[in-house]
């Protein structure tokens, strides 16, 4: 699994994959930025999942290792959601889940400020809402979280579009990246 942000600071993340794995493979983990020490921690479940389709492989949606996501600008009034900004133009696969992954836009001196993500599929002017107000807040070093799992279907082919309100209105502290990371 590929995940992505621009966030700085020390951050944690818990991250749910709901693929199986077959007994006797091998699970490796690979980090782009070798500055910062990291840890992971990975716990298996033994048996089935309970319901939903079945899912068998985790996919950068761009198959891009070094794209970090998309800025996403709420724009200059506060409380007040921004313009659509299309973080995938056209879906791959068809997904049966994804996760949006959140960071701070290469910002490393963030001001207090409070966020409301949705993410919708269609084309432009035609946005449909997949997942809406999405809450989540950055501290004066960084984002409080940096992924969400959105457990719904995307046909391939699919234009994803993320729009954000926020409630400061800095020109640099109010931007904040995102990038979609598929499960199918």
């Amino acid at each position: 699994m590929q995940l992505y942000g621009k966030s700085s600071g020390n951050k944690s993340q818990i991250v749910w994959a709901p693929i199986s794995i077959p007994a006797g493979s091998r699970v490796s983990v690979r980090f782009n930025n070798d500055a910062d020490a990291k840890y992971i921690q990975l716990i298996l479940f033994k048996g089935s999942f309970a319901a939903g389709p079945a899912m068998a492989e985790v996919f950068r949606t761009d198959d891009s290792i070094n794209n970090a996501g998309v800025t996403i600008d709420p724009g200059a009034t506060a409380n007040t959601k921004g313009a659509w900004t299309e973080v995938e133009a056209s879906t791959l696969y068809t997904m049966n889940g994804f996760y949006l992954v959140l960071g701070a836009n290469d910002n490393n001196a963030t001001t207090i400020a409070n966020f409301l993500i949705e993410v919708a599929v269609g084309g432009s002017g035609s946005e449909e809402i997949i997942s809406g107000d999405i809450a989540f807040g950055q501290t004066a070093t960084e984002l409080s979280v940096g992924s969400y799992y959105i457990p719904v279907k995307v046909a391939q082919g699919q234009r994803i579009s993320v729009r954000a309100q926020c409630s400061i209105t800095d020109a640099n502290d109010r931007l904040i990246d995102a990038s979609i990371v598929g499960i199918r």
